[in-house]
């Protein structure tokens, strides 16, 4: 499969990065990633849709070399009509990540009925400021000790249900296993049931593969044996002598979870007609 990153226009433009962000919160969020990474395409649409109606979404017009494009949204602020809306016009030419932040147990839509190719969604403007961190940069030229590479992350999550995000932060002489399983414990679903793996870790300048490599034993050692894992780390010199682990992890593909609910169904269907014909 050719790379979504290959034969692409190079020079200043490809290494810029576009978001459109919905509403306050996100907008909010944009303008901090845009300061601490320093090259986003910021696009801020700021009116929502609570009351069912949504405004006219201004054309986009992505630098070159941008095959993925960024949508950030707060749930409470915008709703579907206005995410699809928005996913409609980013994906021509291109792949649409999108950040939903809303809280623990609030009801959503799936990813697929927004028309975005991945939907994360976090917690909170601390968790997307962490997601977004770790995603927007693979979308440029390689960086960091790790690069998470862009083609690799679509593979992983692309067609997911939804991806959720778990953050874990530790010090000391077990300190990357300790922030892996805290970033596990965030999680909705037991390790053991994930599907996909984005882990991704952050340490101070004496960060190496000796960090790395804990890291993969401790999210291996967790994971079931045909949970995909992709890796990427990167030193941090803010973090002194902590690290900080950042997990995007997926439980299953539409298709697997569309094929999980008809055997589930079917089998219940079965035990209800024998207990019928006791």
């Amino acid at each position: 499969m050719d790379s979504l990153l290959e034969n692409e226009n190079e020079g200043a433009d490809s290494a810029l990065l576009p978001v459109i962000a919905l509403g306050a919160v996100a907008i909010r969020v944009a303008r901090e990633l845009s300061e601490r990474l320093g090259r986003l395409v910021l696009l801020e649409v700021a009116d929502d849709d609570r009351e069912g109606k949504t405004s006219e979404i201004p054309e986009f017009d992505f630098p070159a070399g941008s095959p993925i494009r960024y949508v950030l949204y707060d749930r409470a602020e915008v709703g579907a009509a206005m995410v699809q809306a928005v996913a409609a016009k980013a994906k021509t030419g291109g792949k649409v990540i999108a950040f939903e932040i809303a809280a623990p147990g609030a009801k959503r839509a799936p990813s697929w009925r927004l028309g975005v190719d991945v939907l994360l969604r976090v917690a909170d403007e601390a968790e997307c400021l962490a997601a977004a961190e770790v995603l927007l940069p693979m979308a440029t030229p390689p960086q960091g000790l790790i690069s998470v590479d862009a083609d690799d992350v679509l593979a992983l999550f692309e067609g997911a249900d939804v991806v959720q995000t778990g953050i874990g932060t530790a010090a000391g002489a077990q300190a990357v296993d300790a922030a892996v399983a805290q970033a596990l414990g965030t999680l909705p679903w037991k390790p053991e049931f994930l599907h996909g793996i984005l882990l991704f870790l952050a340490g101070g300048d004496s960060l190496g593969m000796k960090e790395v490599n804990a890291s993969m034993d401790a999210i291996m050692a967790r994971a079931s044996a045909d949970c995909n894992i992709v890796f990427g780390a990167e030193v941090e010199p803010m973090l002194g002598d902590r690290v900080r682990i950042t997990l995007l992890a997926t439980c299953g593909k539409r298709k697997e979870s569309h094929d999980a609910s008809n055997w589930m169904m079917g089998m219940l269907e079965g035990k209800f007609e024998g207990d019928e014909n006791e």
